[in-house]
């Protein structure tokens, strides 16, 4: 169910650009990992995830593939259905990575751990989906995207990229899965701090990128139409 969840999350998030859904989308799937103790069972949670994902948000390429192809509707899902079969290999080495290495432990600094470590493997496998897809930007989609619904949480890609962003999102989501598995409030109360700290971050920096670009020289133009 918290699978499915993910899926249905996923839609709000990608399609219309909102963090709190791509937020609990990514501790949905966190909390599918939490209780999942062998590879196997990962790899497989990811083709699952890439199947239901695809078939709510890739719903598209039949249509538009159909009309490219001078209505062969064989060929365009034979498309769709490769577009899944290429991206589900990277989710489930991706969960299999994570699930190989990750701590056992309940503790609140395995948590951590944790955490941090659902995150590098989130952001290095959107990295290699990135660069190898970069031709087809929908199969190298950054979750990261999903903070440009806002000034403040968008502001760390002036540094770190759409990666930093895919990182700040994925971390604090592995909290909100830990809290739920484990009935803890104190794990409850983790990812809305991190959160503020992140607006308080991106108000800091964009206050600051404020204050550079006032002390920069000011030129008046006009556009004069004949």
């Amino acid at each position: 169910m918290p699978l499915l969840g993910s899926a249905l999350l996923n839609v709000p998030a990608i399609a219309r650009v909102q963090y709190v859904p791509a937020l609990l989308s990514a501790a949905c799937i966190a909390f599918v990992l939490l209780r999942i103790r062998t590879t196997r069972g990962a790899f497989a949670t990811g083709i699952a995830y890439v199947a239901f994902s695809g078939l709510l948000l890739d719903y598209w390429l039949v249509p538009v593939l159909t009309t490219y192809t001078g209505g062969s509707w064989l060929l365009a899902v034979g498309c769709y259905l490769v577009s899944w079969a290429l991206l589900a290999p990277f989710f489930g080495l991706q969960f299999v990575l994570f699930t190989a290495l990750r701590h056992r432990h309940s503790s609140l600094s395995a948590t951590v751990r944790n955490a941090a470590l659902f995150a590098a493997t989130w952001v290095a496998f959107e990295w290699l989906r990135g660069w190898l897809f970069s031709a087809v930007p929908f199969m190298g989609y950054a979750w990261g995207t999903a903070l440009a619904e806002n000034t403040l949480l968008l502001q760390p890609a002036s540094f770190g990229g759409v990666y930093a962003l895919s990182f700040l999102l994925i971390f604090p989501a592995w909290f909100i899965a830990a809290a739920w598995q484990q009935k803890s409030w104190r794990l409850a109360l983790v990812a809305p701090v991190l959160l503020l700290l992140q607006f308080a971050g991106g108000w800091a920096l964009f206050r600051a990128a404020e204050a550079r670009a006032a002390g920069r020289p000011v030129f008046d133009a006009a556009l004069v139409q004949t």
